[in-house]
This record gives structure tokens, sequence and C-alpha cells, in this order.
């Protein structure tokens, strides 16, 4: 008597993240924190099982809300990537950003998140005024 196996691939979880780069716009440092810039990043189960994850943050003027997923096939979830602070010393060119803020890790795999944002020329004047980079 012969057995027969399903040799087909089990049913999984499948990670999908979009946007993988989030443009957060044009910032103003003068402005209060809560209007410096928000970016929404998607996340998709497209898989046939749970997926559970979380957000890791990699640099120090991002947060996120909520870090953490827990999806059935086929939902998905926002999640709010807020700048919380700027360094004046950031501010010494119009376009500026990261290629690498956070690391999107679960049981359907992982994906890198980058983002960026622009700063206004006259803030940027500004701020150099205001801020000098000292050389020694």
């Amino acid at each position: 008597m012969s057995e027969s196996f399903d040799t087909g691939r089990s049913p999984q979880a499948r990670l999908s993240v979009e946007p993988d780069v989030l443009d957060f716009g044009e910032i103003n440092n003068a402005a209060e924190i809560k209007s410096r810039g928000q970016a929404v990043m998607t996340v998709t189960n497209e898989g046939e099982r749970v997926l559970v994850g979380q957000i890791n943050i990699q640099v120090g003027w991002i947060d996120v809300t909520p870090k953490e997923f827990r999806l059935n096939p086929g939902e998905s979830s926002a999640h709010i990537f807020s700048i919380i602070k700027l360094s004046p010393t950031v501010w010494t060119t119009h376009r500026l950003g990261s290629d690498f803020i956070a690391l999107v890790t679960s049981n359907g795999g992982s994906a890198t998140v980058g983002g960026y944002y622009f700063s206004p020329i006259e803030e940027t004047r500004k701020q150099a005024i205001a801020h000098p980079i000292r050389r020694q």
C-alpha cells in the first residue's frame, strides 16, 4: 500500500510594506514638533497564515505608532511615522533624510524602510546663521 503526500508548499504568512521610502514633505524646524512631519506606511499580510511582527526604528529622529502588528490573511494596518526631533546641525542642505530608518521584521519576512524630508531654503539659511558649524 502506498501513501501519497502533498509535496506542495505549506501556507505561510507574507509581509508586504508600502511604501518602502517615506516622504515627510517640507519641514519647518521652527514649527511645533506635532506639525514637523508625518508619513504613513501600510503593512499587509499577503499570505495564508497570521502575520506577526514589529517595526524597529534605527534613527533617533523618528518614532512610529503602533510598533507591533498582528494581521490575519488579507488584512492591513497603518503605521504613523513622526519626526520627533531635529538637530540644528542637520539644517545644512535642502533634501535631508536616511536610506535606512526602520527595520520591519515578521514571521512572513522582513523589509527596510527609508525616509526623507525637505527644508525650505530660507529656513536652512536662517538655521545656518543661528547655529554656525564650528570648525577647529
